[in-house]
């Protein structure tokens, strides 16, 4: 956020003054719970993947190049996800 801020008004901001104000007009940042992901590959056709390798060696999956297919930002998290919501009146 203090990115965004440096980049909108051309100003310098300290992440705890950030978090500090937000606090003071009643916002709390969270975590988004994550939820499972859904695989849409049809069970025949992982079930026949694992019959075609069921052979395979450690030295044959060796051999294959593993991508995880990992995003890198140079200035935001990829990790954990924020949000804000206010504080409900008691």
């Amino acid at each position: 956020m203090t990115h965004d801020i440096r980049e909108l008004q051309n100003i310098s901001v300290c992440p705890n003054i950030v978090r500090l104000t937000l606090k003071k007009v009643g916002l709390r940042a969270f975590t988004k719970i994550r939820k499972p992901k859904t695989f849409t590959t049809p069970l025949k056709q992982r079930l026949d993947l694992a019959v075609k390798y069921r052979e395979w060696t450690i030295d044959n999956w060796k051999k294959v190049i593993w991508s995880d297919e990992t995003k890198v930002y140079q200035y935001r998290s990829d990790g954990r996800v924020w949000d804000g919501k206010r504080k409900k009146n008691k």
